[in-house]
């Protein structure tokens, strides 16, 4: 639940346990960035690093507290083959190609759900 222990102890200002955080996850910090700057490479970084820091969170989170599978090879292959197509079909659109991050995120957890609920 880092997700949920990260804001309460954010809205207590609990610095020391923030900054003991930090430091010990400073591969992930770094990491997160990267994936920030390789999926957002327009966007300004940190806006793009609270992006996918709660996109990462809130997915492991939520398939977590369901019971659900979220990192199997089944899962990710049939979530890889949805989002080229539904990433492909809003690509042909002027409208929706400034909101392919937003529709890889409903993507992915749209087939979350179905892969859960009716193929497990």
């Amino acid at each position: 639940m880092v997700f949920l222990e990260f804001f309460y102890r954010l809205f207590s200002l609990d610095i020391g346990w923030l900054v003991s955080f930090i430091l010990g996850n400073i591969f992930w910090l770094f990491a997160f960035a990267a994936l920030a700057h390789f999926f957002f490479g327009r966007v300004s970084l940190p806006m793009a690093f609270v992006a996918v820091t709660i996109y990462i969170w809130t997915s492991l989170e939520i398939a977590s507290a369901l019971g659900w599978v979220a990192l199997s090879a089944g899962f990710l292959s049939f979530s890889y083959i949805i989002r080229i197509i539904g990433l492909t079909f809003a690509s042909t659109f002027d409208s929706l190609k400034n909101r392919v991050t937003a529709i890889s995120m409903v993507l992915f957890f749209a087939t979350l759900l179905v892969w859960n609920v009716f193929l497990v």
